[in-house]
């Protein structure tokens, strides 16, 4: 239709405006501080075509701009993008590389590297994040029961329209079977609530009980490990 931008036009558009946004810095530096002269815009330009590359299926196009993006301003949100694109490609530990550089106060950090760990065939290592990462905000994996059950969802600052690509079905069967185990809520709450470490409220032993519940009954399996890929 008359008007209307094609994928292509945007793509080249986007590419546009982030190299006027380059010509902005200072050519000899590749790190800006956020409020420095046109370091906002620059990294806008980065987010905005990394994300549409990374909707157009350009994974590794994708992977190289959140890279520069990360690289240039060192943001959680820049980490999280980069680490998504390498997840997505099959490049694991790079991706996890990029998600433990998140500070560890940060949500997403913890929900990011459950998916990861799930996506490696590493129950435990999921089940760890994700009790860290519900510890930390409960009201996103309330908010993924509310979706599972059609009904209305808490705020929980969009973790699923920005970061739900990353959850494999499996990935999101296993939260929601996690966060239906009657130990699992009483012990988030009292951690919470009281100020606790989760290894005092839920230690180890526990733990094992409740992946064993999950994993055998609940039906929820990891995937089977698959070589890594790597840069080239």
């Amino acid at each position: 239709m008359l008007g209307m931008e094609t994928a292509q036009e945007l793509e080249r558009r986007l590419k546009d405006e982030l190299e006027l946004a380059r010509r902005t810095l200072p050519a000899r530096r590749s790190r800006f501080k956020s409020g420095e002269p046109g370091a906002d815009q620059y990294f806008e330009c980065l987010q905005r075509l990394a994300q549409h590359l990374r909707e157009s299926q350009q994974l590794e196009q994708s992977a190289r701009v959140s890279g520069e993006w990360a690289r240039a301003s060192g943001s959680a949100a820049a980490l999280l993008e980069y680490g998504g694109a390498l997840q997505l490609l099959g490049r694991e530990r790079e991706a996890q590389v990029q998600y433990l550089k998140v500070h560890r106060r940060d949500h997403r950090r913890h929900y990011h590297l459950a998916a990861l760990a799930w996506q490696m065939g590493q129950p435990e290592q999921a089940l760890g994040h994700l009790l860290q990462g519900m510890l930390l905000w409960r009201a996103v994996t309330r908010a993924l029961l509310c979706r599972e059950q059609g009904a209305a969802e808490p705020d929980c600052g969009a973790y699923w329209d920005q970061y739900g690509h990353l959850w494999s079905a499996g990935a999101r069967s296993f939260l929601v079977a996690v966060a239906n185990q009657g130990v699992v809520k009483l012990g988030i709450r009292e951690a919470f609530e009281d100020n606790l470490p989760l290894s005092q409220i839920l230690p180890g032993r526990v733990r094992s009980r409740v992946l064993g519940r999950v994993l055998n009954r609940a039906g929820t399996c990891p995937p089977q490990r698959q070589p890594e890929r790597t840069t080239t």
